[in-house]
């Protein structure tokens, strides 16, 4: 390319022509260097997936002209793309660490400090180091991350700055430092109001400082939030163990399993959960069969057992050798989980009285149906998902239990069917 000019060339970038871009600031470079077209031609290059020959532009404009910024900057945009991404995708919490340090010596901020951090930080959390994830979290301290939304094919996602206030929030929480995430989720609870894993942090952060009975009541709460997964009853569950309510802990695992739609390798800590409270109400077969169901996902998934669900494993037996149980459970994993699904549905309702009813509403259409108790009263609303596939029709006797909850339409209190059972089962 012959003639260029640097108007002609900033003109094609502009334009996101960044292969004609590339090629004209190539030129202006080799010809005669100045630092406005140095940072330029090294974007373009990155902007082409030309990352090697981007950082060795980036990092000779940065030798000739130190004290621009721009190159630098570009450097470290450069290194995210090249080192940095790669790494989040592989989960190399080395590479991660390593590069993310490079581009911490080029005096990152803003906008580039914070994705820089928040990468290294989601690495470590797939490795549970979170004496890393802290340790990148606290170089936000003074320079916080955006609060706006993210979407994702039009669905509103977490922002920057719910990712650092959650991920730091629970580092805390597994380093022990309970009164410190106590008083960060409260902080983050200010910016992001009723974010319910921050909410969940700050609960369990209560319970450790020995706060256990308000801890409860905040987790009660917390569970009329729609956005509480499944776990966060399994959560109240262990909660009510260590208050000495363990009938009342039992029943809520089981819930939480029932509710869950995940398949059985996100379930292995409120199985060892449930173990543990069956365990204490010294229903041994219900315990050992978790514990063996436990044992077979893991041993599929190619994973080590853990230490604590050897040492549950071993009270089993003892218990079960005091009691003279004769343990006979099946070896393969489907018929385990039929075993440990019974166990759920039995104990689930087991306190509650169930009301009949019939299928009001229902359309494929629809994520909702209402169910028309016989005693009378409103028809009480349902999510279609929640309804057993053969009672998936207007006119389909049920039973059901009617639960706690909140109309966001209305605004007001309400309630909801759960454990929802065909008639004729």
């Amino acid at each position: 390319m012959t003639d260029i000019t640097y108007e002609q060339a900033e003109s094609l970038r502009k334009a996101k022509k960044y292969n004609e871009a590339t090629e004209a600031f190539r030129s202006l470079w080799t010809n005669n260097p100045k630092q406005d077209v140095g940072w330029r031609y090294a974007h373009c290059l990155r902007k082409t997936g030309e990352f090697a020959q981007a950082e060795i532009i980036a990092n000779e404009a940065i030798e000739q002209f130190p004290d621009n910024k721009w190159a630098k900057n570009e450097l470290i945009w450069t290194l995210y793309d090249k080192e940095l991404k790669p790494a989040k995708v592989d989960g190399d919490l080395e590479r991660a660490i390593r590069f993310g340090k490079q581009t911490l010596s080029l005096n990152p901020e803003g906008l580039s400090l914070h994705k820089i951090s928040l990468l290294v930080m989601k690495v470590a959390k797939s490795k549970s180091r979170w004496d890393i994830i802290l340790e990148w979290a606290d170089l936000l301290l003074n320079d916080k991350p955006s609060t706006q939304a993210r979407f994702f094919n039009g669905k509103k996602g977490f922002s920057d700055s719910e990712i650092w206030y959650v991920a730091r929030a629970k580092a805390l929480y597994e380093l022990g430092m309970y009164s410190e995430a106590r008083t960060f989720t409260q902080k983050g609870l200010i910016t992001h109001p009723k974010e319910v894993y921050l909410e969940r942090t700050s609960a369990l952060s209560l319970a450790k400082t020995g706060q256990l009975d308000e801890a409860i009541v905040e987790f009660k709460e917390i569970l009329r939030n729609p956005k509480a997964g499944w776990y966060f009853k399994a959560d109240l569950a262990e909660l009510e163990r260590q208050a000495g309510n363990t009938e009342k802990a039992y029943q809520l695992v089981c819930q939480s399993l029932i509710a869950s739609r995940q398949g059985n390798e996100f379930k292995l800590g409120a199985f060892y959960t449930l173990a543990e409270i069956a365990l204490d109400l010294e229903k041994v077969e219900i315990a050992a069969a978790h514990v063996k169901l436990s044992k077979n996902i893991r041993e599929t998934k190619g994973w080590k057992l853990d230490d604590n669900l050897i040492l549950l494993a071993g009270k089993i037996q003892t218990l079960s050798t005091e009691k003279n149980v004769q343990l006979s459970l099946p070896e393969k994993t489907y018929e385990l989980t039929k075993l440990c699904e019974q166990s759920w549905q039995d104990a689930a309702t087991s306190d509650e009285q169930r009301i009949h009813g019939t299928i009001s509403f229902y359309s494929r259409e629809k994520p909702f149906a209402f169910i028309s108790p016989d005693d009378g009263g409103e028809d009480v609303y349902s999510s279609a998902k929640d309804i057993p596939s053969r009672c998936k029709k207007s006119g389909a006797r049920v039973d059901f239990m009617r639960e706690k909850s909140f109309d966001r339409k209305k605004n007001k209190n309400s309630f909801k069917a759960s454990y929802i059972r065909c008639m004729d089962e």
